[in-house]
């Protein structure tokens, strides 16, 4: 993935853009945050069974709060409130201007950065609930990488049908 210096200084305003705008409407972050970490808390509660015990039911539930926590940690990046209505980040950003293609790369990274912690907690989780059950095996190292694997790509299903 290689970026131009052009590309480079569009990411550098998008990031400053969503930097100021955190500033401005904490209060909006602050809940998405409080929501995000109680799907984050219960998802990492359902990767302590290991995966030998459970069944992909149990774990698909699992997943998919794991992975809304994802959306919504985008979700204030993707949409800006004015007086009450939502409006698009890119009707925003384009006066800086920038491409949209240049405003889902820095989303994608948000979502990277946001995605490999996940995928270190729900591996920490399972081997942990593996230790303490004794049964510790290869389904235990996989799973933690198909998580990573789906809430990656939920998040990017997002992004890239999100931003028009």
């Amino acid at each position: 993935m290689k970026v131009n210096r052009q590309e480079e200084l569009e990411m550098e305003q998008v990031k400053s853009f969503d930097r100021m705008r955190k500033k401005l409407d904490d209060y909006y972050f602050l809940m998405n945050c409080v929501i995000k970490n109680i799907y984050l808390f219960i998802g990492c509660a359902f990767a302590l069974l290991p995966v030998s015990e459970g069944d992909m039911t149990f774990y698909g539930c699992g997943i998919f709060l794991l992975s809304m926590a994802a959306v919504l940690h985008l979700a204030p990046y993707q949409v800006v409130r004015e007086k009450g209505k939502p409006a698009s980040i890119y009707e925003k950003c384009k006066w800086l201007p920038v491409s949209r293609k240049v405003i889902r790369k820095v989303r994608r990274e948000y979502l990277f950065q946001f995605s490999v912690k996940i995928g270190i907690a729900v591996f920490l989780c399972q081997m942990f609930g593996a230790a303490l059950s004794g049964k510790a095996g290869f389904g235990n190292v996989a799973f933690p990488v198909l998580v990573w694997l789906l809430v990656w790509g939920i998040g990017n299903f997002y992004i890239t049908f999100y931003i028009k």
